[in-house]
């Protein structure tokens, strides 16, 4: 499987790299101090799957932290789907249904 070339967008990553194991370190070292200085704000969430989330608008980016500790940030997240997230019954199907395999992604590694 071939990866697929960025599109521009600053630290891209279409989740293949994650597929394939395949990472660009440099950014990976700065994924630490990054979320630590964004000072994300984190907001519980009663899932299955999903312990926290945390949304920036100004970039429009969502961060997902799951139970097992892998924390995802999704790149070009509208607000509103952001909020529909929020409000909706079920944060896991609406995850499995409308973001993974929907919206381009990085793998942060563990928090």
């Amino acid at each position: 499987m071939p990866i697929t070339p960025s599109i521009g967008l600053p630290n891209y990553c279409p989740g293949i790299c994650f597929q394939l194991e395949r990472h660009n370190f440099q950014i990976a070292r700065t994924i630490g101090n990054e979320t630590e200085s964004l000072n994300l704000d984190w907001q519980p969430l009663e899932s299955k799957l999903l312990a926290a989330v945390a949304y920036v608008s100004e970039k429009r980016v969502l961060y997902l932290r799951f139970h097992g500790g892998e924390l995802h940030r999704y790149f070009t997240f509208p607000a509103e789907q952001n909020q529909e997230f929020l409000e909706t019954k079920s944060q896991s199907r609406y995850f499995l249904s409308h973001i993974r395999n929907h919206s381009p992604y990085e793998r942060l590694g563990r928090s």
